[in-house]
């Protein structure tokens, strides 16, 4: 059902464009789906970036 939901995500955004948040803790499963990363932890902004910048970091 998880990749069902993705699918109409998509179509939803690609039909009319926003902004939506996603939390999870499964990144491998959506991570196509991301433009911006931001990571938050105890009201705090550990990491904002695009999904291109944070894919040509080294790890």
């Amino acid at each position: 059902m998880r990749y069902t939901f993705y699918d109409i995500l998509l179509e939803e955004y690609e039909s009319l464009p926003r902004t939506i948040i996603l939390s999870t803790h499964l990144i491998d499963e959506v991570s196509d789906l991301f433009e911006e990363i931001v990571l938050v932890k105890d009201k705090k902004i550990l990491l904002h970036e695009t999904a291109e910048q944070l894919k040509t970091k080294k790890r």
